[in-house]
């Protein structure tokens, strides 16, 4: 349908992340289909990666989380670490994110604004395609506690509060906290 003011409507923006030096196939696959269905697909990324398909804007992942705070998590994932990004990026900019796992085969299921994400099972959101608007509470609390896992949380009960404590005086580290995070503590739970 015409834009009001005419021409085409303007395209919806997609982001995404990939931390290494080139993306694989799926990768390629996801972006390639965003970009096929007129989405403007803006990557982030640390330094230069290979394979990024035509048209893929880059931005610099080091915007919204420094190369030297990646982390990998005990159990050798870097997911903990880009859930942190995700919601950083969702928190400051808002918008859509999706991981590059997901490939748009519908564009008209996709939102155009507001809060939108897809159940990963019941009780559980699939945090892989996401919409928020731009200082979105639950972003922000999830960008807090993706920073510091022991942190409050608007949501949190009081044996939790207390549990998060002892947590904290036991392991005074950060970094050793997200690294030893529940699997998936920030994810679709």
């Amino acid at each position: 349908e015409p834009h009001l003011l005419g021409g085409p409507p303007p395209r919806r923006r997609i982001a995404g992340l990939w931390i290494g030096e080139r993306l694989p196939p799926l990768a390629r696959l996801s972006i390639t289909s965003f970009l096929h269905h007129g989405f403007d697909f803006v990557l982030h990324g640390y330094g230069e990666m290979e394979g990024v398909p035509p048209g893929t804007r880059i931005e610099d992942a080091g915007e919204l989380l420094s190369r030297e705070e990646i982390f990998i998590h005990h159990s050798g994932s870097l997911a903990p670490a880009a859930d942190r990004i995700r919601y950083l990026y969702l928190a400051r900019h808002g918008g859509l994110w999706t991981d590059l796992d997901v490939v748009c085969l519908n564009p008209e299921r996709a939102p155009r604004d507001g809060i939108w994400f897809a159940q990963q099972s019941p009780g559980f959101a699939a945090v892989g395609l996401l919409a928020f608007p731009a200082g979105h509470p639950v972003m922000t609390s999830l960008a807090a506690l993706a920073a510091d896992p022991a942190g409050e949380a608007p949501w949190d009960s009081t044996a939790s509060l207390a549990s998060k404590a002892e947590w904290k005086r036991r392991t005074p580290d950060v970094v050793d906290r997200r690294k030893a995070a529940d699997w998936q503590a920030l994810g679709p739970g």
